[in-house]
């Protein structure tokens, strides 16, 4: 089955872990991601769906498909993705022992345009305790899936 065909008619839980199947680091279970996939479900369009902490977007497919066969929420993520880092753990120092040797917001955004949901996922590149100063109180949070390091 083709990414086009998944997009068309929306997908099933199988469907969404069949096309994250290429995705090399996976940092939640099978019962995480179908859990993300059928909280996103349930939020509906005019709400958000905010990930804090996104890596190289394993997560973010379940969101977004989920968000997709549901109500169709936005996906919103905050990742730092090679910023600068705040503490002594470094992201990018932590891709490279997992293999990732290239940039990890470039696979994110490869693996959000391989799975089709482009139209859903709002990537922002930031820290989460920077952009929550910023974040438009106008938007409503209906799912907050918080996955990032905060030391």
């Amino acid at each position: 089955m083709g990414l086009a065909s998944v997009a068309e008619r929306g997908v099933t839980f199988e469907d969404a872990r069949q096309t994250a199947s290429h995705v090399r680091y996976r940092g939640i279970s099978d019962e995480m991601a179908r859990f993300l996939y059928t909280s996103a479900q349930r939020v509906p369009a005019q709400q958000t769906i905010l990930e804090i902490g996104s890596f190289v977007g394993y997560s973010t497919i379940f969101l977004g498909f989920g968000s997709r066969s549901g109500g169709g929420a936005l996906v919103h993520c905050l990742d730092a993705w090679g910023l600068p880092p705040s503490s002594a753990y470094s992201q990018d120092a932590y891709a490279q022992k997992l293999g990732i040797v290239h940039e990890t917001f470039e696979e994110f955004r490869r693996n959000v345009r391989q799975a089709g949901l482009d139209e859903l996922i709002v990537p922002h590149r930031v820290y989460s305790y920077r952009y929550s100063r910023q974040w438009p109180v106008e938007i409503n949070i209906g799912l907050l899936f918080i996955d990032g390091d905060h030391s």
